[in-house]
């Protein structure tokens, strides 16, 4: 395509995006289902052979979205979210967003992440904090599986951008709580977990914490995803895994020696009421794992 073709194409694509009529005609979304107190917000890697990096500025999303070049994916292109929450209007501006992706050909890669953040300030305390690293390291390998889409595994890369947080565990845990007995010391106790997880290159990164202009947990292992739906129910995962430092202590999390059969079981009477959205995360436990499996047996073959 010639230079001229692909500025008519960012040119159109920027008038979509900045075209704010959609906000009188709102769709019914259905609500995601979390504690309204969280908030949340989405990056999304995607990729477009039709559009050059030097128009990507050019480019002002409605509604306070942000983009730009992706630079660990040739062709990629990032789409970051503004502060969202469960509310008609936030999830009318996400799905808008995603559907103008669609009309102009952004697709997912095997190797695009779907990072979802979650406001850091549902964390009040020490034992919360504690807790949710706890839990989600206990079943890491579980949650991998349920936060793709049915049929997928996780993608090439994750390995070197969403390290396991298990290996840091044991440093974290290590911590004397005693010598962080008042509860006005939670910021002390978070830096010192900063410290040793060292980077953000981790399937649940602490590191904006606390920070002025994010101060959010990232989730950082599902792969990149446009399709609101598959988004929304990952959303609504790492959302209800938050809410679970509310509900739960210490005590509550498995045994790691438990199969991770019995763990999903527990898991899903953790976070999920409603068989309705139990049996997503089920499902794609099922689907993902039977596909790991077969790609892993292939890989061995093939050496």
């Amino acid at each position: 395509m010639g230079d001229y073709m692909e500025r008519e194409l960012v040119k159109n694509l920027t008038i979509d995006l900045e075209n704010n009529a959609w906000e009188q005609h709102l769709i019914m979304l259905k609500p995601i289902g979390i504690d309204p107190k969280i908030t949340f917000g989405v990056e999304l890697e995607t990729y477009n052979r039709e559009i050059i990096y030097d128009d990507l500025y050019g480019i002002k999303p409605s509604e306070g979205w942000k983009v730009d070049e992706e630079p660990t994916i040739a062709g990629g292109v990032e789409f970051v979210s503004p502060v969202l929450s469960d509310t008609e209007f936030d999830l009318n501006n996400l799905h808008n967003l995603l559907e103008v992706l669609k009309k102009y050909n952004y697709t997912e890669t095997p190797t695009c992440g779907g990072h979802i953040h979650l406001g850091a300030n549902y964390i009040k305390s020490i034992q919360e904090l504690k807790f949710l690293l706890n839990l989600y390291s206990s079943m890491e390998d579980i949650i991998a599986l349920i936060s793709q889409r049915k049929g997928t595994t996780v993608r090439k890369g994750a390995e070197n951008f969403s390290l396991p947080i298990k290996y840091r565990m044991e440093y974290i845990n290590s911590l004397k709580e005693k010598k962080f007995i008042f509860h006005k010391q939670y910021d002390k106790y978070l830096k010192e977990c900063q410290k040793l997880f060292g980077c953000r290159f981790y399937s649940l990164n602490i590191s904006h914490i606390g920070t002025p202009n994010k101060n959010t947990i990232e989730f950082r292992i599902p792969n990149g995803e446009i399709d609101y739906n598959e988004l929304i129910n990952n959303v609504r995962l790492f959302a209800k895994l938050l809410e679970s430092i509310k509900k739960y202590n210490i005590s509550d999390i498995p045994d790691i020696k438990q199969s991770d059969r019995n763990k999903l079981k527990i898991l899903m009477d953790m976070l999920f009421y409603n068989s309705e959205y139990r049996s997503i995360y089920e499902e794609r436990y099922d689907e993902n794992l039977r596909k790991t499996i077969i790609e892993k047996e292939k890989k061995e073959k093939s050496k």
